[in-house]
This record gives structure tokens, C-alpha cells and sequence, in this order.
């Protein structure tokens, strides 16, 4: 190990339009406790360019998905806790300073929520997740034994000690936030900061913002990603002999969840049977309120017409900018469906 206590390691891919500013937003508070290198996953675009104008440390290889260019950050920084950056998001003035003052060994990771900003990077008012609650490692470790995931930023918003890291080489099959975010707390303590020390970008290049379904394939996709990754949290831990009943990698919230959008997406109907065993493995921090929303909505998809049900699940997949939309095309249905032949059958 070097001297450095904080590695930030950005990978990047085809994102010419945010990449610099991810940068800088690391580079000018760079001191002498971090270090930042940028790895480009051989981008199309005019990234690489970009990178290099920046004057910062900066590697490039073949495209292989954002797993393997932080392996290779990994590969070519030296400071026990890791910060992967994505190329659209960016660090929050000072956080460098409060995120090493925090740091210890005892830390497996460290997290904080994020702002979210448009494409422009104008602030939206809003910040997430609510990490506001008070947990303990046991609470999380509770968390992923029965649903195998925990309430937990995405990848810009977590530190994580560079064992956790290692076992990114094991996990080519996974997303950069996946198998490490839930062996973290297996491995440590877990350390929040109240405050927001990032930014989360939602723009027309993510799943956030698009307003579009994903398709089966991607769906099935990260129903089988997810699957593997709990598979390999058993076997991280027993082989580091540690003795903890994990939920079946196939009979889980996320997995039967997933699913059910994919049954949506098909064209396939919903059966009761599928709503029930959902609500079995409902994640113990949804509230009465969210469980009976959830429950309400997946049986009312049984009924819907699909083209209502697919409205429904593009505002729980893209988040409330749909909304408004969404009711909108509801109402139009339901005028179409019983007013207008209701009308008819007057004038009959």
C-alpha cells in the first residue's frame, strides 16, 4: 500500500458530453491524502480526447464493460478506500476533505446520499436514498439475508475499503454497484454521512429518464445478474467462512418483482399466484402504506388491459416525471372504455 488514503477511480464510456466535469469536480480538490485516475472502457466518442486534455492520470483499453475498467483503476492506484465515480456524475465541493477525515480501516464502506441534477446539471430539489435512519452492520446483513439487497446509494455515492474492491475480479458478471455493495457489510462497519456529498445525473443516456420500458431481454438480464450475485455472496462467505443463511437466489422480492415486469413487458398475464408469493417476501422497510400500494397495484395489473399495465410500471420504473402522464392516458382509457359507450346506449 502507498501513502494515499482515498483512490477515486472514473470509468468512462462514450460519455464526451459530462466527462470533464466528473473530472474537475475531483481534480480541483485533489490534496495529498488522494489520488484520481481515469480509465476509458474505449469509448467512440471524442472521450478519450477530452480525458487527455484534462492533464490527469488516464489509462485506456478495449471496451469490456464498466466492471473491468475499475479493475484496472484498481490495478493502478494504491489507497485503501475506493470511490468509483461514474463519467456522468460528479463530487460535491469538500466532500474530498470530510470523505478522508472519515475514513478507518474498521470502515468497509462509507456512503452518502446524492443530489440529483438534470443534464444541464441543474439541481432538482431532490435527494436520495433517505439514509436518514440509524442502522447498524447487523441491520444491514438482516436487510440482505431476506432480500438480498439493502437501502443503499448507487455507485458514486459509496467508499469502499479496496478488499471489498478486490472481489470485482470474481464478478465480471455484475454491474460496478452490485456483489460489493452487499459483502461490504459482512466485511466491516458500514459509515453514513448525513449529508449530500455528490451529484447523481438523470439524463436521456440512463434508464432514468428515457420514459421507455426496458426490453424482456434486458429485464431477464438483470433477473439472471441478480441471481448470480447472491449465488456469489454465498460463496464469498464461505469461503471466508462465514456462517450466514442468504435467501434463495431465485425465490426472493427482487427476483419474483422482476418477474412480474417481465410477465408487463411480454404481453404475458399475471397470475394471483405470482402476487401472493410477492407479498411473502415484501423487504421489511416498506411501510404498511408502500405494501399495500405495491400489492394493490400488482393485482390491479391482473385485470388492466396490458397497455394500462405498462403505463403503470413505466411511472414505478421511471420515477414521478411520468405521472402526469400517465394518469392522463389512464383517464383517456377509461373515457373511451365506459363513457363514450355509455353514451351510446342512450341514444339507443
Amino acid at each position: 500500500m502507498g501513502t494515499k488514503k482515498l483512490a477515486i477511480i472514473v470509468n468512462c464510456y462514450n460519455y464526451e458530453r459530462y466527462i470533464v466535469e466528473a473530472i474537475e469536480s475531483v481534480s480541483f480538490q485533489l490534496h495529498d491524502d488522494c489520488e484520481l485516475v481515469v480509465v476509458d472502457d474505449g469509448s467512440t466518442d471524442n472521450s478519450w480526447t477530452l480525458i487527455q486534455g484534462t492533464g490527469v492520470k488516464c489509462l485506456r483499453k478495449e471496451n469490456g464493460g464498466p466492471v473491468s475498467a475499475c479493475v484496472l483503476g484498481l490495478d493502478n492506484t494504491t489507497a485503501r478506500h475506493v470511490l468509483f465515480l461514474d463519467a456522468d456524475d460528479k463530487i460535491s465541493s469538500g466532500a474530498l476533505q470530510k470523505i478522508v477525515g472519515a475514513l478507518d480501516d474498521k470502515y468497509s464502506k462509507l456512503q452518502f446520499p446524492l443530489s440529483i441534477i438534470d443534464e444541464k446539471g441543474d439541481e432538482q430539489g431532490r435527494i436520495f436514498p433517505d439514509l436518514s435512519a440509524q442502522k447498524t452492520k447487523n441491520s444491514y446483513i438482516q436487510d440482505i439475508s431476506e432480500t438480498g439487497v439493502y437501502v443503499s446509494p448507487p455507485t458514486s455515492g459509496n467508499i469502499f475499503r479496496r478488499d471489498v474492491c478486490d472481489l470485482l475480479r470474481e464478478a465480471s458478471y455484475d454491474t460496478v454497484d452490485g456483489v460489493i455493495l452487499i459483502a461490504a457489510p459482512f466485511m466491516g462497519e458500514i459509515y453514513t454521512f448525513n449529508e449530500a456529498l455528490g451529484y447523481y445525473r438523470v439524463h436521456d443516456k440512463n434508464m432514468s429518464s428515457t420514459g421507455r420500458l426496458p426490453s424482456v431481454e434486458r429485464l431477464q438480464y438483470s433477473q439472471e445478474r441478480f441471481s448470480n450475485r447472491l449465488e456469489h455472496l454465498k460463496h464469498i462467505l464461505s469461503v471466508r467462512k462465514i456462517d450466514h443463511d442468504i435467501i434463495g437466489s431465485r425465490r426472493n422480492y427482487i427476483y419474483l418483482r422482476d418477474q412480474i415486469y417481465i410477465n408487463i413487458v411480454s404481453g404475458e398475464k399475471l397470475t394471483l399466484k405470482q402476487v401472493v408469493e410477492l407479498a411473502e417476501y415484501f423487504p421489511k422497510w416498506y411501510g404498511s402504506a408502500r405494501r399495500l400500494i405495491t400489492l394493490s397495484a400488482a393485482i390491479s395489473m391482473i385485470f388492466l388491459p396490458n397497455r394500462v399495465a405498462k403505463l403503470i410500471l413505466r411511472v414505478r420504473l421511471n420515477g414521478r416525471t411520468l405521472l402526469a402522464r400517465t394518469a392522463k392516458s389512464i383517464l383517456s382509457y377509461a373515457r373511451g372504455a365506459i363513457i363514450r359507450p355509455g353514451r351510446k346506449a342512450l341514444h339507443e
